[in-house]
């Protein structure tokens, strides 16, 4: 896929809150076994629509069933691709309603810039949809699932990968860091944070200063 589109690099869209929500939306309905999903979708709605009310809790929790069932409809076809996602785009800002969207994706505060992420996510998605024989291998494919993504650290900010690798681990943009280099121990950290499990780093044999002892230290 492009790198970019709509004027939002992939990456951007990726680590996007609201595009997340989206996925977990479609995944959910899609009985992914993926019960994390259900649970996101549900604390979202519950945001603003959660009551003591025992009567109230109950209707709302049958609206969000009902949503799911509804956007479970949708994605019961493969064709006509493109009316599958803007329907549901459509359902999901409906649903949500777009002004408690707002609220609480502060990102997304301004007409333009909601319209300009979903207009991007309806590319990308319809980009892997292209390429997939059903919606799981689209969300796999939009995802990344199965493929080497590179990017910089500040563009994986937000991102979190099982496996990372961080090639060229030898020069002295990172072994003349100081206690006090605050910015650049910030890149540092969100490099070493981006793997839920492994961590791998690349160096030239020789290249390997001695400068990141401090640390090292309790």
């Amino acid at each position: 896929m492009a790198e970019i589109k709509e004027g939002v690099y992939l990456d951007d869209l990726l680590s996007d809150d609201l595009i997340k929500m989206f996925v977990c939306t479609i995944k959910a309905s899609l009985d992914l076994k993926e019960t994390q999903c259900f649970e996101a979708v549900k604390n979202f709605y519950f945001q603003y629509n959660y009551s003591e009310n025992e009567k109230y809790f109950l209707i709302s929790r049958k609206n969000l069933s009902d949503f799911i069932k509804r956007i479970n409809a949708l994605f019961s076809s493969f064709s006509e691709k493109e009316d599958v996602i803007n329907s549901f785009i459509d359902e999901f800002m409906l649903f949500f309603n777009k002004k408690n969207i707002q609220s609480i994706f502060l990102n997304h505060q301004k007409d333009e810039d909601l319209e300009k992420y979903c207009h991007s996510f309806k590319a990308f998605f319809l980009d892997a949809a292209e390429h997939s024989s059903d919606w799981k291998e689209t969300i796999n494919r939009f995802e990344g699932k199965d493929q080497v993504r590179l990017m910089t650290i500040h563009k994986s900010k937000g991102l979190e990968f099982d496996t990372t690798f961080f090639i060229g681990f030898d020069t002295t943009n990172w072994f003349s860091l100081k206690p006090t280099a605050e910015e650049e121990l910030n890149a540092l950290f969100v490099a070493f944070t981006r793997a839920k499990q492994f961590m791998f780093f690349s160096s030239s044999i020789g290249q390997c200063p001695s400068g990141l002892s401090w640390i090292e230290t309790p």
